[in-house]
């Protein structure tokens, strides 16, 4: 599964990593950054001057024990690509961590999941987040999409598996009772 937050400006690229996107130092299990302002590849813990790091283009990618998103995702690689002025971030898991026993703590982990994600839309650091079976971007394996005023389930491509028919039906939910749309 992936979660695309596309069209960030550059600036807000470091903020989304520290909040909402939450991970400790200690999560990182591994790192590789790039940037061609900086023109030589480093770990995450190397990056000082995120304002330099993040001039022209580049491709940063992280694999993280945990990362909390609204619900905590385990062994989640998240990827940084930027231009010169917008980038995006691409978070993948695996489909089994939509997997909740209990049908009650999946719709509260959704909840919080949605809560999260329009908060981004919200503060305009994002234009639109997509979420879907890599790759998200493509129409038949996208699963959701939100932009501001919008929320839009692509239930044709979920039929086969009930956690994400229900990650749907909570969103649904969540947009028309909270009037987030």
């Amino acid at each position: 599964m992936e979660i695309i937050l596309k069209n960030i400006p550059i600036p807000f690229l470091k903020t989304i990593l520290s909040e909402p996107l939450i991970f400790h130092q200690a999560d990182i299990l591994s790192s590789h950054f790039f940037s061609s302002a900086v023109g030589r590849t480093c770990q995450y813990a190397e990056v000082r001057d995120w304002d330099a790091f993040l001039q022209g283009a580049g491709t940063s990618g992280m694999l993280l024990a945990k990362l909390d998103i609204g619900m905590e995702l385990k062994n989640v690689v998240v990827l940084i690509s930027h231009e010169s002025s917008l980038g995006d971030i691409t978070i993948h898991f695996g489909e089994d961590q939509l997997h909740v026993s209990d049908a009650a703590a999946a719709k509260q982990h959704f909840q919080k999941l949605f809560q999260k994600l329009t908060e981004l839309l919200r503060t305009g650091l994002v234009s639109s987040i997509a979420m879907g079976y890599e790759p998200a971007e493509d129409p038949d394996m996208q699963i959701l999409e939100l932009r501001r005023g919008l929320f839009r389930t692509f239930c044709q491509n979920i039929s086969h598996s009930p956690e994400l028919q229900e990650l749907c039906r909570v969103g649904n939910t969540y947009f028309c009772l909270s009037g987030d749309t």
